[in-house]
């Protein structure tokens, strides 16, 4: 049985390359965060909160400009989970961002050995 399509884990580049986008994330205006992943990603509200660990009616009050998001806990949490790196939002590199980085490990020894 085939499995239920969720859209891919990553932003697309377009949108993390957008001056927009990363106006809003150096701000910190999750409003706006939000709202442009929600349009220019697709992702809806309710795969963004499952994704950042936050509950779907705080994300549509965030949505809503009716809840700030401050804690740093939170920041975090939804720079991982929508995987926004963390200079964007003016955090340290994210774990995920370094494994990202890493060259492949070869799988059958050292090539040329």
């Amino acid at each position: 049985m085939p499995s239920k399509y969720e859209p891919p884990h990553e932003l697309p580049d377009r949108l993390l390359r957008d001056a927009e986008m990363i106006e809003a994330c150096r701000q910190r205006e999750f409003a706006r965060i939000f709202d442009l992943v929600r349009v220019r990603a697709g992702i809806f509200p309710s795969l963004i909160a499952r994704r950042c660990d936050l509950t779907p009616s705080r994300v549509g009050e965030v949505l809503k400009n009716q809840r700030v998001i401050r804690d740093i806990s939170v920041i975090e949490r939804v720079a991982d989970g929508l995987r926004i790196p963390g200079r964007m939002l003016g955090l340290a590199a994210r774990d995920w961002e370094q494994d990202e980085q890493a060259p492949p490990t070869p799988r059958f020894g050292t090539p040329g050995a």
